[in-house]
Parts: C-alpha cells; sequence; structure tokens
C-alpha cells in the first residue's frame, strides 16, 4: 500500500508516462531481491500521512499483516476529560501503521495518522491508568531508541476485563500488541544486517551499504539507486566534515567518481539508444 514512484523515477515531471513507472517494475524487483540477498532491507515505497485515503482492507489481504482496534487517549493541558479516539493499529513486518476511519458510513476507509519503524522501539511498556475515564481500559506506550528520528509519545489503550487481567494467564490485546511487536523487531535485526532507513550507523557501515547498490548500476543506470548512493556519500562527508579532519576529502574525490563513472554510463546508453532509433527508421 505504500506509493512507489519515487523508487521507479524519482524525478517525475508532466513529461513522463504512466506505461513508464510499469517498465520501470522488474527492475525495482530485480534490485529489491538483490539487496535483500545481501542483508540489506532498502527503502521502499512511502505512506501518505494524513492525506490519501485508504481502505484498511488493503492491508488485510495481506496475511502477514496483523490488525488491532485501539483508541488513542489525548488530554489536552485546558481540558479536565481524556478523549479518545478510535485507530487501526496494523503491524506490519518492519513497521507499525496507525490508521484513522474518515468516513462514517464506511469505517474501512481510512487516512495514515503515523507510521513507526520496528527497529527504533526501544521498549512497550503495558500499564492501568487511573481515572474513571479509563474504566475497563488497558493501555500501552512505545519507549523509543534514544536517536529515534519520530516518536510518537501518544498512551494507547484497548478493552479489557481489568479484573480477568489481573488475576488470569490469558492475553489482553495490548499484550498481544506489546509480544507481536517485539517479535517482529527481534526477528528483522536478525534478517537483515543492514536496514537502509537507520541513519545512525558508522561510516563502515554507509560504506558497506553504497557497495551493495554501487553493483546494481555497474552496467545499466537506474536514477533512483543512484540518488540514494549519492545520499550515503553526502551522509559521510557531513559526518567526517563535522569533526574538522580531511578525512571527508578522501570520500568527496570518491563521491565525484562515482559521479563521472555513472554519467559516462549513462551517455553509453543514450548512444546506444540513438543508434536503435536510426536503425528502426531505417
Amino acid at each position: 500500500m505504500r506509493n512507489l514512484q519515487k523508487n521507479l523515477i524519482p524525478k517525475w515531471s508532466t513529461s513522463n508516462k504512466v506505461s513508464e513507472l510499469i517498465e520501470e517494475l522488474p527492475n525495482l524487483c530485480n534490485n529489491f531481491v538483490y539487496q535483500v540477498g545481501k542483508g540489506l532491507l532498502p527503502n521502499l515505497g512511502e505512506y501518505s500521512i494524513n492525506s490519501y485515503e485508504y481502505d484498511i482492507n488493503d492491508f488485510l489481504r495481506n496475511p502477514n499483516n496483523k490488525c488491532f482496534k485501539i483508541l488513542i487517549a489525548d488530554k489536552k493541558e485546558e481540558e479536565t476529560e481524556t478523549n479518545f479516539y478510535n485507530r487501526y493499529f496494523i503491524i506490519t513486518s518492519s513497521t507499525f501503521i496507525i490508521l484513522m476511519p474518515t468516513n462514517e458510513k464506511y469505517k474501512n476507509i481510512c487516512q495514515v495518522n503515523y507510521v513507526g519503524e520496528l527497529f527504533e522501539i526501544e521498549e512497550v511498556k503495558e500499564f492501568f491508568e487511573s481515572g474513571e475515564e479509563f474504566k475497563d481500559l488497558k493501555c500501552f506506550q512505545i519507549i523509543w531508541s534514544k536517536n529515534c528520528n519520530n516518536p510518537l509519545d501518544n498512551v494507547m489503550c484497548a478493552k479489557c476485563d481489568v479484573d480477568k487481567e489481573k488475576s488470569e494467564s490469558k492475553k489482553s490485546i495490548v499484550t498481544n500488541i506489546r509480544d507481536c511487536l517485539l517479535k517482529r523487531k527481534e526477528t528483522l535485526l536478525k534478517t537483515f544486517k543492514y536496514i537502509q532507513k537507520n541513519e545512525n550507523v558508522d561510516i563502515k557501515t554507509y560504506e558497506e551499504i553504497i557497495q551493495i547498490k554501487e553493483k546494481l548500476i555497474e552496467n545499466k543506470t537506474n536514477e533512483a539507486i543512484f540518488d540514494e548512493i549519492n545520499y550515503f556519500y553526502q551522509k559521510i562527508i557531513e559526518v567526517l566534515s563535522s569533526s574538522n579532519g580531511d578525512e571527508f576529502k578522501k570520500y568527496l574525490e570518491k563521491l565525484h567518481k562515482f559521479i563521472d563513472s555513472y554519467d559516462k554510463l549513462k551517455m553509453k546508453e543514450n548512444k546506444d539508444k540513438e543508434v536503435l532509433k536510426k536503425q528502426e527508421v531505417k
């Protein structure tokens, strides 16, 4: 359910055609499989936050996804009562997604409010909140790693029989959510050596990710992969520049060589296309 346009044609313009997106799909699939085989989980698509209307049933067609109904508690400083908002909580292989119903008649139509990365979760805190408004509710809150880029601080809740929850071993919805989040995070970290969205890594890891991606464009141009490699070189240079040393110059030189090689490959492809066009005309 993610928009793949930037992975297919990053610099979209009015001159582009939908057919060009379709033509790029085999390359996207092949590149994705190659990177996963090398232990890298690449970025793939993006969700539209608080704008596009999704059908929750499209998420549920993937049997791997787990869906829970939750309530998000919100109490503003000037208010005396806590407000609760109905949400869907979807757990995928690498993220969790919070969706808000937007159509009173069709509850399956939603907007994505938030997307959280599983690898950035430190812990999931379960608790019972005091106050009459929290009666029959069990709550949870995500504890994030210290370098999380976009933490969600809201208290989330789900219905439960509080007395049975405290006395019996049967798992509540909240406990099921917690267990699923942490188990999938563990599986994710065991499966992949590198996670592209994780920017809190060292220079060596950036270099290894670059090496994986450079293999993809040795013989065939790909603007999306080119942009990603360029971005990682820029990250290395940015980190090393802040240390007031000259080591960044080595990577600046590598970046220039990479861009030159890519430009030469692009020129060769353009010439080959021109030759092919002339042959078709004849």
